[in-house]
C-alpha cells in the first residue's frame, strides 16, 4: 500500500506545530516517526485538536481521545500515521535526540503558515502584543528563533528571561529554579503579525492577536 504523502501546506504547518506543542515519536517497533498531539485547556484547544484532525486527516487514522476534568478542562489526544515522510522533519528538530532542538536549517521553512500553527500552540496575548511560550528551547535558540522573526518577517521582538516552577532536561537553573525565556512581538509589529497569520488561524484562536 502506498504511504500518503504530505501536501505542502501540511509541511508548513508541522514546522509550527513541532516549534510548539506537537512532537515526533518514534515507537520501538515503528521505523518511522509519528506526529503527536496532545492539548489540554478549556474548549478553544478541543476545538483545535478537531482543526488539527481535519488538515492531517490523510495522514491519521485514529479518532481524537478526550477526556474531561472536574475542573471543566479537556484533554485531547491524537497521533498521525508512522511516516517516512515525517523523517526529515525527525532529523530536523531532534537528530538522534528525544529532546526538541532548533536548527539554524528553520530558516528556510518557517513561512506565514508556520508561524501561524506556532502561534496557535503556544502562542499568548500579553495586554497588547502577543507572546510565544518558547520555553522547551535554550536561550541560544530562543535568540536564534527572535533573529529569525525579526530578519526574515520584519516582526520586531524581544526575549524575556523567566523562572519557572518546572524545568525541561536542557535547561539551565537558577538557584533552585529552572530559567526560560520566551518571545514577545512588540506592539509596533503586530499590525504586520496580524496580516501575515490572520488567513490561516481559526476563529477560536484569534485571541492570541487581538489585544485585551
Amino acid at each position: 500500500m502506498k504511504r500518503p504523502d504530505l501536501s505542502q501546506f501540511q509541511k508548513e504547518a508541522i514546522v509550527g506545530n513541532l516549534l510548539g506543542d506537537g512532537h515526533l515519536q518514534k515507537g520501538l517497533n515503528s521505523k518511522f516517526p509519528r506526529l503527536v498531539f496532545h492539548r489540554g485547556g478549556k474548549d478553544a484547544p478541543l476545538i483545535y485538536a478537531q482543526h488539527l484532525k481535519e488538515i492531517y486527516g490523510n495522514i491519521t487514522k485514529q479518532d481524537i481521545k478526550v477526556s474531561l476534568s472536574k475542573a471543566g478542562r479537556y484533554t485531547s489526544y491524537f497521533a498521525t500515521r508512522s511516516l517516512p515522510a515525517l523523517d526529515y522533519y525527525y532529523d530536523l528538530f531532534y537528530q538522534n535526540s528525544k529532546l526538541k532542538f532548533v536548527s539554524p536549517l528553520l530558516l528556510n521553512h518557517v513561512t506565514p503558515i508556520s508561524l501561524a500553527y506556532w502561534i496557535m500552540d503556544d502562542g499568548y496575548m500579553d495586554r497588547t502584543s502577543t507572546g510565544i511560550s518558547t520555553d522547551g528551547f535554550t536561550e541560544a535558540e530562543v535568540l536564534f528563533l527572535s533573529k529569525l522573526l525579526a530578519d526574515k518577517f520584519n516582526l520586531q521582538n524581544t526575549v524575556r528571561t523567566h523562572t519557572r516552577t518546572r524545568g525541561f532536561d536542557k535547561l539551565p537553573y537558577k538557584g533552585d529554579k529552572p530559567l526560560s525565556w520566551t518571545i514577545h512581538i512588540r506592539v509596533n509589529s503586530m499590525d504586520l503579525l496580524r496580516s501575515l497569520v490572520t488567513p490561516y488561524m481559526i476563529p477560536v484562536m484569534m485571541y492570541k492577536i487581538t489585544p485585551k
